[in-house]
C-alpha cells in the first residue's frame, strides 16, 4: 500500500479581526466565511479579535479566507495557519491616557505589577509627564480593551482612562 495524503482534511486556521469591536460585528462575519467552500466552522472571541475557521485547506485556503474578510471591510492577517503554514504572534502597542487627574510616581509600581503579570504583556511603561501607559502584548492573549478596563480597574470610578489605541505588527514565531 502505498501512503497517500489524506483528502478533505479538515484544519483550523486563526485570523486577527481588527474591525471586531462587539457582538455586532459577528453576523457579518459569519455571513463573509460560512458560504465559502471548504469551510465547515467559524468561531468568534470577540475580547481577543480572533476569528478560528475549521476549513479544508485543499478546498480554501488561509489567504482565500483573509482576502474575502479584507474585501468586505474586515482587515485582518492570518495567525495561525493550520495547514501548517507559518504561524504568527500579534505584537501590540496599546497606549492609554489617563485624563482627570495626575499620575505620579507611586502609580508606578502597583500599575506595572497589575498589568505586567497579565498573560501576554511584554511591557509597561509609562509617561508621567503626559500621563500616557504604554504597554507592549501580544494582541492574541490580551486586547488594547482588556487592558484598559485593568487600568480603569486600578483607578476604580476615580479616573476616566480613554484612548486605547492598538498598533498591530505581524511577526513570525
Amino acid at each position: 500500500l502505498e501512503n497517500t495524503p489524506e483528502r478533505n482534511k479538515s484544519v483550523r486556521s486563526s485570523f486577527y479581526v481588527q474591525g471586531i469591536c462587539c457582538a455586532s460585528e459577528c453576523p457579518s462575519i459569519y455571513k463573509i466565511i460560512k458560504p465559502i467552500a471548504g469551510v465547515t466552522k467559524v468561531n468568534i472571541n470577540i475580547a481577543t479579535r480572533m476569528v478560528h475557521v475549521q476549513h479544508e485547506p485543499e478546498i480554501v485556503t488561509v489567504n482565500i479566507i483573509a482576502s474575502r474578510l479584507l474585501g468586505q471591510g474586515f482587515p485582518c492577517s492570518v495567525y495561525k495557519d493550520g495547514d501548517g503554514g507559518e504561524s504568527f504572534t500579534q505584537e501590540g502597542r496599546t497606549k492609554l491616557h489617563v485624563t482627570t487627574d495626575v499620575m505620579t510616581r507611586k502609580d508606578i509600581d502597583p500599575i506595572q505589577k497589575k498589568l505586567g503579570f497579565m498573560k501576554g504583556v511584554k511591557r509597561v511603561s509609562m509617561n508621567l509627564t503626559e500621563n500616557v501607559v504604554t504597554i507592549e502584548h501580544d494582541v492574541g492573549q490580551i486586547s488594547a480593551t482588556q487592558l484598559q478596563a485593568q487600568l480603569q480597574t486600578f483607578y476604580k470610578n476615580d479616573i476616566v482612562v480613554n484612548g486605547a489605541e492598538e498598533l498591530v505588527e505581524r511577526t513570525n514565531l
